[in-house]
């Protein structure tokens, strides 16, 4: 899968800097720290600003330095801004960005695991998928998801939030493989033994979303993505800055998949279930060519 879209390089904004860059944060940082005492918006980044910047990066675990990334998109000057979510923190991460952006928010399609009574969305489709195993309602959502990504142009920009249970809750079989061939994969591999990791080497080839192939189709439209990712995954090391993208993400339908069609092979012979698995998943599997 591709790399996101590094968006705009922009000087950060800190203590001494005027304009309506700074009015802009300020009204931001309000709305974000509501109860709060709200600073005022006057497009002077002082004392109290940066206080409130300091104290909004020790609440959210990022370096606490005072400025506002480098990191900048015009919103204004996108056609269409989608966001697309899946995971079992999805409800919290979807709603973030559906509250955040407002009316800036085109549309958005969450897949989450249970919807809870505090869910509250404007702008955002909520469809309940399957987990462990997948189930019709996160087809549908996806099959929603393709279309709106196969409309989509490179004025358009993907907000995509990601956690744990993304794999089965964003079911989404290849041609070929039926939604039941995809939950009887994931039910033998399940019961097999087998890591998650080992597990998603196959499920990852049989997708058309998972392992980047969601990011793959948004960059073939031109369309940029931002993604944002949760892993609850044993073994996934402890992530230091939040602020900073983490170079080694993989897996998901946004990071790139580095499991390969032999280790999937690999793993269909070292748990010895070629005779459990249905018979599609395997013929694809052991013949598919690198395109796989």
């Amino acid at each position: 899968g591709p790399d996101p879209d590094p968006g705009t390089d922009q000087p950060p904004l800190e203590y001494g800097d005027t304009g309506l860059e700074v009015q802009k944060m300020q009204n931001y940082l309000n709305k974000l720290t509501l109860p709060s005492t709200p600073i005022t918006a006057d497009g002077v980044f002082g004392a109290k600003t940066e206080a409130k910047v300091i104290a909004f990066q020790n609440a959210h675990s990022l370096t606490p330095d005072g400025k506002i990334g480098e990191k900048t998109w015009d919103l204004s000057k996108k056609r269409h801004v989608y966001m697309i979510g899946a995971g079992k923190a999805c409800n919290h991460m979807a709603m973030a960005v559906d509250e955040i952006l407002g009316d800036h928010l085109t549309r958005g399609i969450a897949i989450v695991k249970i919807k809870e009574d505090t869910d509250v969305f404007r702008k955002t489709d909520v469809y309940v998928g399957g987990h462990p195993l997948p189930n019709e309602e996160g087809l549908r959502a996806c099959k929603e998801i393709i279309k709106l990504v196969d409309s989509a142009n490179e004025d358009d920009l993907f907000i995509v939030v990601i956690s744990g249970g993304s794999s089965a809750l964003m079911s989404c079989p290849i041609e070929g493989i039926t939604l039941q061939d995809e939950i009887d994969t994931t039910d033998v591999m399940l019961k097999s033994g087998a890591g998650i990791y080992e597990i998603n080497a196959i499920r990852r080839h049989i997708s058309a979303m998972n392992g980047g192939m969601l990011a793959k189709r948004i960059r073939s439209r031109g369309a940029e993505l931002i993604g944002f990712g949760i892993s609850d995954a044993v073994g996934t090391p402890a992530t230091g800055d939040i602020g900073e993208p983490y170079k080694n993400y993989k897996g998901t339908p946004m990071g790139p998949d580095q499991t390969t069609l032999e280790e999937a092979r690999q793993v269909i012979r070292d748990y010895d279930v070629a005779d459990r698995l249905p018979k599609s998943v395997v013929d694809y599997l052991m013949n598919v060519g690198p395109e796989g």
